[in-house]
């Protein structure tokens, strides 16, 4: 049993080391934004026409 006990200590210290360096190295990276792409109502084809100017009608003053 004891055995045992060693043994999973020394696995999970060498996993503890193994995300430590990953994490080490992701921070390291460069990061760049990538903007999402942008939803367009107007280019979307899910959409029938006659429904999009009910959604999206723009009421004007009287």
């Amino acid at each position: 049993m004891l055995h045992l006990n060693n043994c999973l200590t020394t696995i999970s210290g060498i996993s503890l080391v193994l995300q430590l360096i990953e994490e080490r190295e992701r921070e390291d990276a460069p990061r760049k934004y990538i903007r999402a792409p942008r939803w367009e109502p107007w280019n979307d084809d899910r959409i029938p026409c006659i429904r999009f100017g009910e959604i999206f009608l723009l009421s004007t003053p009287l």
